[in-house]
């Protein structure tokens, strides 16, 4: 096991590094946001079974097919609803919003996913740090081991790794809390927007599509 979690904060940092130069290279397909958010859940369930955390989901099935890098956004969407679980008392909720954003004018259609939990909330002063490298809110030290224990330990990278992918979808992510309080448990909001179709620069060719990185 301790093998197994040192792979992982190693593939991350070779991801963090990747997003640093520029280097995530993506490889666009046709996927639904239902699907992404499904395989994003899946290996958390047990975690939400033994946090009694319970998930709902709300417009995942009304949005429209978008061009995505399918394997990169799985792994962003995990990072965010692992935090969410992370911060979120046992019993708590999380749940899953997906609507279809305004559109801008050359740009097309958005989505917009939102990622609220019911838990201890985000001071405002750090709404833009927990998305740097290595960051974490609160003395580690106070930690419990395990990345999905209450408020469990975890290297850093979760949320850095997620806005990275999200960028280069061409989309944006940010946070809104009311506060943190772990006794009111005023809860966090993980917005989410993306471009239906990506920016075309971004697009690999299909004869051009690269090997999936390890993530």
């Amino acid at each position: 096991r301790a093998i197994h979690q040192l792979e992982k904060v190693i593939s991350a940092m070779l991801d963090a590094s990747q997003i640093d130069v520029q280097e995530m290279r993506l490889s666009f397909m046709g996927t639904g946001m239902e699907t992404i958010v499904r395989l994003a859940v899946d290996p958390l369930r047990p975690a939400l079974h033994e946090r009694r955390l319970t998930l709902a989901q709300q417009g995942l099935d009304q949005l429209p097919q978008i061009q995505a890098d399918f394997k990169r956004l799985v792994q962003a969407f995990q990072n965010v609803i692992s935090n969410a679980i992370k911060y979120t008392p046992d019993g708590g909720i999380i749940t899953i919003r997906g609507t279809l954003a305004p559109s801008a004018p050359d740009l097309g259609d958005f989505v917009e996913i939102v990622v609220a939990d019911t838990g201890i909330g985000i001071d405002a002063q750090y709404h833009e740090l927990i998305f740097e490298k290595f960051f974490r809110i609160g003395d580690p030290k106070l930690h419990s081991s395990g990345n999905t224990k209450f408020k469990g330990a975890g290297p850093g990278l979760g949320l850095p790794i997620a806005r990275g992918v999200i960028e280069a979808h061409g989309g944006r992510v940010w946070v809104e809390s009311g506060g943190c309080d772990e006794a009111l448990l005023p809860g966090t909001e993980v917005h989410i927007v993306l471009p239906v179709t990506p920016p075309a620069a971004r697009v690999s060719p299909p004869g051009d599509r690269p090997a999936w990185l390890v993530g």
